[in-house]
């Protein structure tokens, strides 16, 4: 089994957990956020198209076509050239189901994820995955059965992926975002491109269970290694969450650069009590 689930007691635990992971990993683990522990590990296209998810993949096209006409149709391009790519990128950010897993090399912004919008309640819980990207693209190598596997779930440094469309069984690491990805940037982002099939009758149900129905390579004492680690979170723990984030600088403002951010911050203040985001001029009063 390629998943160790830990579920932590306190606000501490759940920092030292995540911190521990990433740096003694330093540069191969990769975070996710989930406000709902019950969430999987999967694609939007896998959650949106499951039964059909191999046709939604040769769709791609069909589909990127149509959000990039309708933000033309309104004035809303962020460029008039734009790769297969850039295009899968920025349609991702914005909700369009895809077949790219998004995750931070930072597990504060995979910890602002999960919690961003959440209320306390009792017994229930957030969760914020740790990926080993090496650890994934040898999992990969054994079930392809292919020498070459590692080096290809790798070698995304060229100028498009996607050149040739959007490939079916495969699993693809790609590191760095576009130069003009902003809130890719901001947030340490990285992508996995997750296109196994997926449905009723195949193999996995979606990326997590691949991991988890993996046989995990041993390390060089010769022990298991895990690829997946889950840090299980009460939710009661927002406040404090909250307020240690902070104090790192990390907010929505920062991550979203943009309204939708500064909503999220506005929001998310009625769980704790933020010390920055005020000014001394707010335009409504008047100056003593």
């Amino acid at each position: 089994m390629a998943i160790k689930i830990k579920e932590v007691s306190s606000v501490n635990e759940a920092f030292r957990e995540l911190e521990v992971l990433a740096l003694r990993n330093s540069g191969d683990m990769a975070f996710r956020g989930h406000g709902d522990a019950n969430w999987r590990l999967q694609s939007t296209l896998c959650r949106h198209t499951y039964e059909g998810f191999v046709d939604a993949i040769d769709s791609m096209d069909e589909m990127l076509d149509r959000f990039y006409s309708c933000l033309a149709s309104v004035g809303k391009l962020p460029r008039e050239r734009m790769s297969r790519r850039v295009l899968l990128e920025y349609a991702r950010h914005y909700g369009v189901p895809s077949p790219l897993i998004d995750f931070s090399r930072s597990p504060y912004v995979a910890l602002w994820m999960a919690f961003n919008g959440v209320r306390k309640r009792e017994k229930e819980m957030v969760s914020v995955y740790a990926l080993s990207v090496s650890g994934l693209g040898v999992l990969w190598r054994q079930h392809s059965k292919s020498a070459e596997a590692y080096e290809e779930f790798r070698r995304t440094e060229h100028s498009d992926i996607f050149e040739d469309g959007y490939s079916l069984n495969v699993l693809r690491l790609i590191e760095r975002p576009s130069s003009w990805n902003t809130r890719m940037l901001r947030q340490q982002g990285l992508f996995v491109y997750d296109a196994l099939s997926y449905g009723p009758k195949a193999a996995f149900k979606d990326l997590e269970d691949f991991i988890e129905n993996s046989e995990d390579p041993q390390g060089e004492d010769g022990r298991d290694t895990f690829t997946l680690h889950k840090i299980v979170i009460p939710k009661l723990f927002v406040g404090d969450i909250f307020a240690k984030l902070e104090l790192m600088g990390v907010d929505g403002t920062r991550l979203f650069d943009n309204h939708e951010g500064a909503v999220a911050d506005v929001k998310n203040a009625y769980v704790f009590n933020p010390q920055s985001g005020y000014t001394h001029d707010r335009p409504w009063r008047k100056e003593e």
